[in-house]
């Protein structure tokens, strides 16, 4: 049975937030959206309501998870919640308190072991307080994008939080710390598993000492693009299992001992400024899931160590200074992989029949544009729903897309023929770009019919007869770009169905009309082009 005063203190803090859905729409999909107080005050005894934790001898309320509760409203700085002065958990993610400050009796709560307070619309300096929780094992401020570190908060924290397994401050102003009281984290070396600081305004040369944390197994730096910081070039072990630096400034080669990192699952170093070869050291990294190196100035190689990465689902080599697809290792034994990027690259000549097992494996998701690719006609697509083949010098007819694609672009290459009925039946098409390529024929009935397209692109073509007339009520589109081709005819009434479109772009064509007054009806649109 909760402790009386617990009970009321639970109700008076209900009571001092509305319950709105939207103020939990950013919840994780892992996590139940729905308002837990809601239910608060059926029970006499509020140990039972949703949501709450009490020690099963004195009663006392010692967790609170109201993550994802739809509460909306200012956070009272003296609110009861502060009341429950035997709270070990406490977490409010999701919710929206309008830009309240985090108040500084939050650093009474001297038992809280675990403090959530990520994605709630908080705001202003996190106060000096919070370095009271000396008990921490796990602080998650993140996602609240109006709030700040001073230098002695920071500081007073980390000196006093010595068991903190997991320390999360994505989006959270850190841009007055200097990088060297990052050093301060060293005195977690023996407890810290999990540290996030992505894109919190980090600045300066940072020691790669952080990098070595003895048990860190999750690390992210990501999108700080002011910040410095070189790989260690030798004795780097470690339990790391995801690693970010994506957007930082790493500069320079990639080390041999990056290769050391044998538990990594996952690693991101999206433009981080990389030069030269890709060490063929990650060819140890065997349990890699996700590898993503784009947009650096790396030289590929021979890039062998591919092969060895059998368990990779996702792999992204998109904007490399110099990729060739006969220098490219055979893929097909990736038989887990699901996403591939290779846009951006000189890639070029005909598509290689080996490729064809690794589609036979999980491949979903295929980039191939930017490319200087001639032919595809070894390229089958069963599994893929994502094709994009835009901007490379493919010829011939339109290649067949699967019975399941959702984005399918091959604009900007030199393709010919009709569209004929290739996506009649691709009833969960969203994007269909086939701009800019040499293509005739009149456009198919069918496509403004699939229930689900949203953009349709067939500007720059050879498209002749007249814009179809069959646009359903229930249709989905937002962007209709047909200029540049040779239709005739007057503008279809049914086009007024199109209440969601933004783009209508019909110029240079050989239309001939009266002006469709019945465009006033399509409120959303943005862009008209007569």
């Amino acid at each position: 049975m909760c402790i009386h005063y617990h009970y009321t203190a639970l109700l008076n803090f209900k009571n001092s937030f509305s319950l709105n859905s939207s103020a939990s729409k950013y919840c994780d999909g892992d996590q139940s959206s729905y308002p837990k107080t809601a239910s608060w005050g059926n029970d006499l005894d509020c140990c039972l309501w949703d949501g709450v934790t009490c020690d099963s001898i004195s009663g006392h309320v010692i967790g609170l998870d109201l993550s994802c509760s739809w509460l909306e409203g200012h956070f009272h700085p003296n609110s009861t919640i502060f009341q429950l002065s035997h709270l070990q958990s406490l977490n409010l993610a999701f919710n929206n308190f309008s830009g309240s400050s985090i108040s500084s009796q939050f650093g009474d709560l001297v038992t809280l072991t675990h403090l959530n307070l990520s994605f709630s619309w908080f705001s202003g300096e996190i106060p000096s307080k919070i370095s009271q929780l000396s008990k921490l094992v796990s602080l998650d401020l993140s996602w609240n994008f109006f709030t700040s570190f001073v230098p002695s908060t920071w500081e007073n924290l980390i000196l006093n939080v010595t068991d903190l397994r997991e320390l999360v401050l994505e989006d959270v102003n850190m841009s007055s710390i200097r990088p060297s009281s990052l050093s301060l984290l060293m005195n977690l070396s023996s407890s810290l598993v999990t540290l996030s600081l992505r894109h919190t305004g980090l600045q300066g040369k940072m020691a790669n000492d952080i990098l070595c944390l003895q048990n860190l197994q999750k690390l992210s730096l990501s999108w700080n693009e002011n910040l410095k910081v070189q790989l260690p070039k030798s004795n780097w072990s470690s339990p790391l299992r995801f690693l970010d630096l994506s957007k930082i400034d790493i500069s320079g080669e990639l080390p041999d001992s990056l290769g050391h990192l044998k538990s990594l699952n996952v690693l991101h170093l999206y433009s981080c400024q990389l030069e030269g070869h890709v060490p063929p050291s990650l060819g140890n990294l065997i349990e890699l899931t996700y590898l993503d190196l784009s947009f650096n100035n790396l030289i590929s190689g021979e890039i062998s160590f591919l092969s060895t990465l059998q368990h990779l689902t996702s792999l992204d080599l998109s904007e490399l200074s110099s990729c060739n697809i006969n220098s490219f290792p055979r893929l097909g034994n990736l038989q887990n992989l699901y996403f591939l990027n290779l846009s951006y690259n000189n890639i070029h000549g005909k598509f290689p029949k080996w490729f064809n097992q690794v589609e036979n494996g999980s491949l979903e998701i295929l980039d191939l544009s930017h490319n200087k690719l001639t032919s595809i006609e070894d390229l089958l697509m069963r599994k893929l729903w994502f094709l994009d083949l835009s901007f490379n010098m493919l010829e011939g007819s339109l290649p067949i897309p699967s019975s399941i694609v959702q984005v399918f672009s091959v604009s900007n290459n030199k393709f010919i023929g009709s569209i004929s009925f290739l996506f009649c039946n691709a009833s969960s098409l969203l994007i269909l770009n086939l701009s800019h390529n040499k293509l005739t024929g009149p456009i198919p009935q069918c496509l403004v019919a699939l229930p689900n397209l949203s953009v349709l692109d067939l500007q720059k073509n050879n498209l002749v007869g007249t814009i179809p007339t069959n646009f359903s009520k229930s249709n989905s589109l937002q962007t209709l770009h047909f200029n540049g081709n040779q239709l005739q005819g007057s503008l279809p009434l049914s086009l007024a169905h199109c209440t969601q479109l933004e783009i209508l772009d019909v110029g240079e064509n050989l239309i001939v009309d009266t002006f469709p007054n019945w465009l006033e009806g399509l409120q959303e649109l943005q862009a008209l082009v007569l």
